[in-house]
């Protein structure tokens, strides 16, 4: 007879056990998979029946992530799941005094920390990636202002120094058409 154990190994909470480099944080299917796998470990023997079962599991991935939903062939991976985890019978196995709805707002409510936590992760390691890059981007800013300043000074240099040159140009009439009409 197998050992009945509470400890979920799904990669959510393997996530929680050992933060480091974990391919969930990028691929929402795979997040999808993990909360089915906790759902159907923690909280099937809850549930009466396989139908009520996917209804059930659909209502906590609402619970956890709206946008989840449309992500996965859910029966496909709940049918999978849940051969898995019952036909090694390690599950955890709650009385049937326990109201179901109390226990999915439990495991939802800690799950999505789980999972804001990895996001949290991933916005802190792009600001890491980002933040060299604005400082970058401010340098070359005050580099092209200065070349701006230096293009503007050039041009007032090289006005002021053509202005006398153009006016010695004139005839003594005082115009270029005036000459042409005089030849």
């Amino acid at each position: 007879m197998t050992k009945n154990k509470n400890t979920c190994d799904c990669e959510l909470c393997l996530f929680k056990t050992f933060p480091l480099d974990n391919p969930l944080v990028n691929d929402s299917s795979k997040v999808i998979e993990s909360i089915i796998y906790h759902f159907i470990f923690r909280l099937s023997n809850l549930v009466k029946s396989k139908k009520e079962l996917k209804l059930q599991i659909i209502k906590f991935i609402n619970m956890v992530n709206q946008p989840y939903l449309p992500f996965a062939p859910l029966d496909e991976t709940i049918n999978v799941i849940y051969k898995k985890i019952i036909d090694s019978g390690n599950y955890a196995r709650f009385s049937t005094n326990t109201s179901l709805t109390k226990l999915m707002n439990k495991e939802a409510t800690y799950l999505k920390l789980i999972i804001s936590s990895m996001m949290e992760e991933k916005v802190e390691d792009k600001v890491e990636v980002i933040s060299p890059i604005i400082d970058d981007i401010k340098t070359l800013q005050t580099d092209i202002e200065k070349v701006i300043d230096d293009i503007n000074a050039i041009k007032t240099d090289i006005v002021e120094e053509v202005k006398p040159i153009i006016e010695n140009i004139q005839d003594a009439s005082g115009s270029y058409y005036s000459y042409c009409i005089i030849s």
